[in-house]
């Protein structure tokens, strides 16, 4: 049994040196990759550079306009860069999309309210319906 400790123990301090040697081989290359790269970031010439005009603006005073529930613009009254005042028109929406969500809802209110007298008549026993509160 002693035997096959002492072998264990080699097995395992082999394991141990061989790692240690994976280690240092990394740690090796590590070095050596950050080393080239500095030093030729330290010597590389840089032969220009880029020139070019420009102009810096503050965007401090831009405001962003939105509508909540998008929608298809028909027309814009100002120009970019144009200074507005509060309560000057910007742009106008086209209503196509919002009037035939109009009507959609007006058919379905007129439906429900027919629904509304009928159920009302035959909960009341009557024979005929009362059409007058309809309009």
């Amino acid at each position: 049994m002693n035997t096959n400790k002492n072998k264990l123990d080699s097995k395992v301090s082999k394991f141990d040196t061989d790692l240690k040697t994976h280690r240092r081989f990394g740690l090796l290359i590590f070095i050596m990759l950050f080393g080239f790269g500095g030093l030729w970031s330290a010597t590389a010439p840089i032969d220009g550079a880029a020139v070019a005009s420009g102009l810096v603006t503050s965007r401090s005073y831009s405001k962003v306009v939105q509508h909540l529930e998008g929608g298809i613009i028909k027309s814009i009254f100002v120009e970019d860069g144009a200074n507005v005042n509060l309560g000057d028109p910007i742009l106008e929406i086209d209503s196509t999309q919002p009037r035939s969500q109009l009507d959609i809802i007006n058919s379905q209110l007129l439906s429900l309210s027919a629904l509304e007298i009928r159920l009302v008549a035959e909960r009341d026993s009557k024979d005929a319906l009362n059409l007058s509160d309809f309009a």
